[in-house]
């Protein structure tokens, strides 16, 4: 597994490039994320999230809430 190194303040910003996927695995939550990275090999790096069940369901219920505000800022756009 490779290593990122975060360089600069926070907060670090990583585009996503394809649609993230979840899977379950010993009762963690792995979300794996296609990642932006210039002067990398095709300009994309897989990042592998492990996240604890409470986390997830912390971030599911901020998720519908965040995606409908994102969806009326982009139509005033």
């Amino acid at each position: 597994m490779g290593q990122i190194f975060f360089e600069g303040e926070a907060p670090f910003e990583l585009v996503t490039e394809r649609d993230p996927i979840a899977i379950a695995d010993e009762g963690f939550v792995i979300v794996n994320l296609a990642v932006f990275a210039g002067g990398y090999q095709n300009a994309t790096a897989d990042v592998q999230i492990k996240m604890t069940m409470e986390h997830v369901a912390a971030l599911a219920l901020q998720l519908a809430p965040a995606l409908a505000v994102a969806k009326e800022q982009a139509e005033r756009l």
